[in-house]
């Protein structure tokens, strides 16, 4: 990064330049007591990008897009579902 003339700071650096070894330990540390990966799929859970409902917008409005300019998604288009019109 520093080739690109950008300032990474000192923390960074350092972070960047750990050995792998290090790296896994405390990896596995941290994964071995269970509530990490707990924690990462309850935060994920609750996340909108999870939901179906987001699912349904996002596919509504690529098919919405996509009928306005006059794009064939024959895939989205043969689920054939009210829901996403």
């Amino acid at each position: 990064m520093s080739a690109k003339g950008s300032k990474v700071s000192t923390i960074i650096n350092i972070a960047v330049n750990l050995p792998a070894g290090l790296v896994a330990f405390v990896m596995k540390l941290a994964l071995a007591k269970g509530n990490l990966p707990r924690e990462i799929m309850r935060s994920a859970s609750g996340s909108e990008n999870l939901k179906a409902e987001s699912n349904v917008i996002f596919v509504r409005d690529t098919l919405a897009e996509a009928r306005r300019l006059g794009i064939s998604l024959p895939r989205l288009e043969a689920l054939n579902s009210p829901v996403y019109r």
